[in-house]
């Protein structure tokens, strides 16, 4: 397994060092290099001005035009000003690579906090690990340079940190991480915390959620913080949802882009939301539901927003660690024991492999999306994790025992 996994990695890495020069200066990086330009010129204000924002990415990347607005968090943009010292394809390539590092220590900070039915060694986690990186959201985040590796670093800081009783640190990593990329993708799990209820997970969220609020307006001002909520309000007039991985991507391949599908991707988005609140609740009644429930919340947010892609599900790579940790992958002594790690295996893996890399075309046109299917099925299998760990009163998991309302 190790091996396997080892061997996709390296494909990913030449993949992304094969890259040209042309091809790494008119990537996704691209927009959030233009902001950083501009607020690099004392110009902040204008971030998500498009007449200002179209002439310095066209000067940046002539002969080609930028396509579209800059509508992610400045925070982000802020901390690749001091890359504008590089050319843009060398910067593109220092960014992904950081992004691809915060993934990596996402899932390693959520192997070593995951509580161990059986000591697994180094190997036994370090296979965990490769699974949960293995994946084509990873590939898709190197090649595209965009930056959800804060959102996935955020997700295992938050389990670490709840984990050992640190409820309000944990919610602040949530929040403030969240809000250096892409917010949007954290709503499902802010939800998740309100019904848990837990006064300083909810505290830290607010705190660090404030924080990152000031820190923006303070770059921004006001006139840009209008012009952002603006930008936001218009994005679905902007980006089709088809080729996304939420709710929203599915009735826009049935429907096209039309009220019908915005109407079902809504109620889809409704319902996810809903669930991470019911999975909250139960881990206020059993804490040691904490690890899978949390886990199920980061799938279902994914899903739960319009615009979430392949390389956003990164946010989910630690979430898969714990659990396959947590349900002890590689100790389950019957078949039944090892159904639902494996199952989570395969939703994360193979399944969404198969979707990206074969030519079904027809089928996707007919269905929607399959990568989309496989995170509503991983969502699936986490689920029923965590009722059959109800169930059974967590008998087999390790007791999380500190108190969860403290």
């Amino acid at each position: 397994m190790l091996a396997v996994t080892a061997l996709l990695f390296a494909w990913f890495v030449i993949q992304w060092a094969s890259l040209s020069s042309h091809d790494r200066s008119t990537r996704d990086f691209t927009l959030t290099y233009t902001a950083a330009t501009i607020i690099r010129d004392g110009d902040p204000a204008h971030v998500y001005d498009w007449p200002t924002l179209s002439r310095v990415g066209d000067q940046l990347i002539a002969p080609d035009h930028l396509q579209f607005p800059y509508l992610q968090s400045v925070l982000g943009a802020w901390l690749v000003v001091p890359l504008t010292a590089l050319g843009l394809p060398n910067a593109f390539t220092l960014w992904s690579a950081t992004q691809l590092l915060l993934v990596a220590i996402a899932v390693f900070l959520a192997v070593r906090a995951a509580p161990q039915r059986r000591v697994h060694g180094f190997w036994g986690l370090a296979a965990i690990a490769g699974i949960a990186l293995a994946a084509p959201g990873v590939s898709n985040l190197l090649s595209v340079g965009q930056s959800a590796g804060f959102n996935a670093l955020g997700t295992a800081m938050a389990y670490r940190c709840w984990r050992r009783g640190a409820y309000m640190a944990g919610g602040a990593w949530l929040a403030g991480t969240a809000a250096i990329a892409k917010p949007h993708l954290a709503l499902g799990v802010l939800v998740f915390v309100v019904g848990w209820s837990n006064r300083r997970a909810i505290l830290g969220v607010i705190g660090g959620g404030a924080a990152a609020f000031l820190a923006f307006v303070a770059l921004v001002g006001l006139h840009g913080l209008v012009a952002f909520f603006l930008g936001a309000s218009r994005a679905g007039t902007i980006w089709s949802a088809r080729g996304g991985d939420s709710f929203f991507s599915l009735p826009s391949m049935w429907f096209d882009d039309t009220t019908m599908s915005a109407v079902v991707g809504f109620a889809g988005g409704c319902l996810a939301l809903v669930l991470c609140y019911v999975l909250g609740r139960r881990v206020r009644r059993n804490p040691s539901l904490l690890g899978l429930s949390l886990a199920a919340a980061t799938v279902l947010s994914l899903l739960a927003t319009q615009h979430a892609f392949l390389y956003d599900t990164v946010m989910i790579a630690p979430a898969v660690a714990w659990s396959l940790v947590e349900l002890d992958l590689f100790g389950s002594r019957s078949l039944r024991e090892a159904a639902e790690p494996l199952a989570i295996a395969i939703f994360w893996g193979p399944a969404i492999w198969i979707s990206v890399q074969l030519p079904l075309t027809a089928l996707i046109v007919r269905v929607g999306e399959l990568y989309a299917w496989g995170a509503i099925a991983l969502a699936s299998a986490l689920w029923i994790s965590v009722l059959r760990a109800q169930r059974h009163d967590v008998a087999t998991l390790p007791a999380f025992t500190r108190a969860s309302t403290s």
